[in-house]
Order: C-alpha cells, then structure tokens, then sequence
C-alpha cells in the first residue's frame, strides 16, 4: 500500500508490461495516505486499478475498490462528492462492459472519464482501454478511446469561434461511437444535446450555443 499517486504510477507500469506487482495491493491505497489524497487522484487510481486487474483474464475487484472509495469518503476533507462517487459508477460499467465484452459501454467508459480531464489523452488510459478491447477481442483501437469527449470539446471551440463547417463533423463524430447511454449523477446537458452527457467542470461558465436562423454561424445565447 502507498499513495494514491504512488499507486497510479506503478498502475501504469503494468499497462506498459514494465511491472507484475499485485494490482489489489496498490489500490488499496494506505489510510494516512489516502486522507491527504486528492479526490480526483483517487478516482483515477482506482478506475486504472480495475482495469488493470481485468487485463489479462482478470476478475473484478470492485467490493475492494468501493470499500476503498468509502473509506476516503468517511476520512478525508478533500472529499466534494463531484468525481468519486462517478468513478465507482464507472468501475461497475467497466465489469460489465468486460464480462459483455462491449465495445459500446467500453467506450462509454472512457467517454465518462474524459468528460472534464483535460490531461485525458495524455494518460496512460487510452492505451490501458485499448490492450483491454484487445485482449477481449473486440474490433477497437487507442484512437477509439482518444476521440471521446475530446472531439465535443474542440466542436464547442469551434462554435465559439464562428466555425460551424468545423464544429458540425466534430460534434457528430463525439456521439457516433454512443448510440445510448444512460445519464450519471449530477450531469447537466449542453444547448446542442449529443447522445451522452456532458459534466462542466465546478465553478467554470458553460457555454449556451444555438444554430443561427440562417444557418451559416454559431451564436452565443
């Protein structure tokens, strides 16, 4: 047991084939340790957890992991209830998406997480999603799980910039991978409504955007 960052680090190690420590033992992130952690550290850490446990024909840990959630729950003041309680969801829905073995609701999964992250194509999760899927058999790639969230996210700048030939093939791509999902607690949805939900981050402005009446330019509303 160490820190929740400790742990992710060496987490990724084992996606990239570099270690064989005991994926349990690093999730089960160290009391004294686990106070001081960041919530979002310790969401990611064990949503990296679970998937690394499931590479290779592994079960699931989930119980380990949501005792783990509630123990930061109960001991830590960073705790805001915006990002763990989203991330067991997201530990659930990985299980499921492997014992289906689905590349919607895998995608899914990634396409939650990346909602908010602005480091998230930079993570190990792209190519930790993509060995998975491989694994499993199923006809994915890290590009699969790279343009997720992101792709809404460069349509919105586009929007806001006045460039709707740009936005639209963006905004579209976002929701083509996801032909329904179900909403997660405390989401909210944007103007333009794709087929999954979209979580501002706390405290950021969330842009209202509308098609013109002439339909050539993106206004503010």
């Amino acid at each position: 047991m160490g820190s929740a960052v400790d742990g992710y680090r060496e987490l990724e190690r084992i996606v990239l084939g570099d270690s064989r420590a005991a994926v349990a033992e690093l999730a089960d992130i160290a009391p004294a340790d686990l106070r001081k952690a960041e919530e979002h550290d310790v969401a990611v850490t064990l949503l990296l957890g679970a998937l690394c446990e499931r590479l290779n024909g592994g079960g699931s840990i989930a119980p380990l992991l949501h005792a783990t959630a509630q123990r930061y729950v109960s001991s830590s003041f960073h705790y805001t209830g915006r990002i763990l309680p989203r991330a067991e969801e997201l530990v659930d829905l990985l299980d499921q998406a492997v014992d289906e073995r689905s590349p919607e609701l895998l995608i899914e999964v990634a396409d939650h997480l990346s909602q908010g992250w602005s480091d998230y194509l930079n993570s190990i999760f792209p190519c930790a999603f993509a060995r998975l899927a491989e694994e499993l058999s199923l006809d994915l790639d890290t590009r699969d799980f790279s343009e997720v969230f992101v792709l809404w996210r460069r349509g919105l700048e586009a929007a806001v910039s006045n460039k709707p030939d740009e936005a639209l093939p963006l905004f579209e791509g976002s929701t083509r991978p996801l032909p329904a999902v179900s909403l997660f607690r405390g989401c909210g949805l944007a103007s333009y409504r794709p087929r999954h939900p979209i979580c501002w981050p706390a405290g950021r402005m969330r842009p209202s955007l509308c098609w013109s009446g002439s339909g050539s330019t993106w206004r503010e509303s």
